[in-house]
């Protein structure tokens, strides 16, 4: 059995459903003291993301300055401000099951 498994707002998890509703979890900078404030750097979130393997550092680095822009002018909450408030997100993740 197959379904599509929809990410909640609270998702804690590293992979890029999780961060649907918190774009900035990708766009901002690394922060040397992440792990003593207990947050988990931009970098390594990206890094448990399997999708930036396939793309170029230069590519990743203009389309993350691209999001970042974006998030500080407001232009990305126009256009998608809404995910904020949607309580999940049905993506791609798919949930396959088997019964012996």
């Amino acid at each position: 059995m197959a379904w599509k498994a929809p990410a909640v707002w609270e998702c804690s998890g590293r992979q890029a459903n999780s961060a649907w509703a918190r774009p900035s979890a990708s766009a901002v900078k690394v922060r040397p003291k992440a792990a003593a404030t207990g947050r988990r750097s931009t970098a390594s979130v990206r890094t448990a993301q399997s999708g930036w393997q396939f793309i170029s550092d230069t590519v990743a680095s203009a389309g993350l300055r691209r999001l970042a822009d974006d998030l500080a002018n407001g232009s990305w909450d126009t256009r998608h401000g809404h995910l904020r408030h949607q309580p999940s997100y049905t993506g791609p993740l798919v949930l396959v099951t088997a019964e012996p």
